[in-house]
This record gives structure tokens, sequence and C-alpha cells, in this order.
């Protein structure tokens, strides 16, 4: 198996991506360290292009199911990482990380209840609460200094 270099410095800078070049637009200078947005400062490994180009080749995209070998891999996952041992029928699949924190909001909270964030903090996590008629408390981390 190869071994990959995710500490190998890749400028991103004018590639078009949110990360890096929205940061002027956004916050109004371009010297700060962009951790504002999930996004990757590595080269993606060969294996994961291969596996993408094997399903591109398919030429028809749609909504994929998820087959056992999926379900049991998140299982392995979640034992060998954490030491859990959870079951298939405790996991459902979420399509996304918005819609993820929709179906909690909506599963353990009702209208009206306040849900407390930490900002600065991914923007959903705010706005998801608000349009389902929850009160967002703001518990903002502290600046001190340079920190």
């Amino acid at each position: 198996m190869k071994i990959y270099d995710f500490d190998k410095p890749v400028d991103r800078r004018g590639s078009h991506c949110v990360k890096y070049d929205a940061l002027q637009e956004f916050f109004g200078q371009t010297d700060l360290l962009p951790l504002w947005v999930a996004d990757m400062d590595f080269e993606t490994p060969d294996f994961i292009i291969e596996a993408l180009r094997k399903r591109l080749d398919h030429a028809v995209m749609g909504y994929p199911i998820q087959y056992d070998g999926y379900w049991q891999s998140v299982i392995d996952w979640i034992r060998e990482r954490h030491g859990w041992a959870v079951e298939r029928e405790w996991m459902r699949y979420i399509p996304g990380i918005v819609k993820g924190i929709a179906m909690v909001i909506n599963a353990l909270t009702e209208r009206g209840d306040k849900v407390i964030i930490q900002p600065p903090v991914y923007h959903p996590f705010r706005l998801v609460p608000e349009h389902s008629g929850r009160e967002v408390v703001m518990n903002p981390l502290r600046r001190v200094g340079d920190r």
C-alpha cells in the first residue's frame, strides 16, 4: 500500500476554492488561517481517485442504497476506533450533516426550546434550529489576546 504525505503543502490560492479565495470577501483580509470551512489541503489519494473514476465509468448517477457491507464497515470502524459495540438497527443513513442536525434537533427538542451553540461554528448549526422554531442561545468561544 502506498504511503501518502498528508503534510505536503498544497497551495490552493487562485483555484476558485472558497476556503482561500473568499477570505477577502467574507473577512476583509487574506492573511488568516482559513479554518472556517470543512475543506482539505492535501492531494486526494490515488485509490480514491481510481474508485471515483470507476464509478464515473458507469455514466449514470443516482442515489445508491446502503448495502449490508456498508453497514458492517461502519460497525467495524466504530468498534475499532472507539471500542463501542453498536447494532445495525441503531443506525440510520443521513444524507448530510445539515439533515443530521435537523433530525437530532427535531427528535430531541420541541418548538420553543433553547438550543445552545458555540460559535464560531458551521452556520447551519444556528440556521437549522432557528428555522425549526427553536431559540438559539450563543455560548461563544472567548478570544484572549491572540488566542
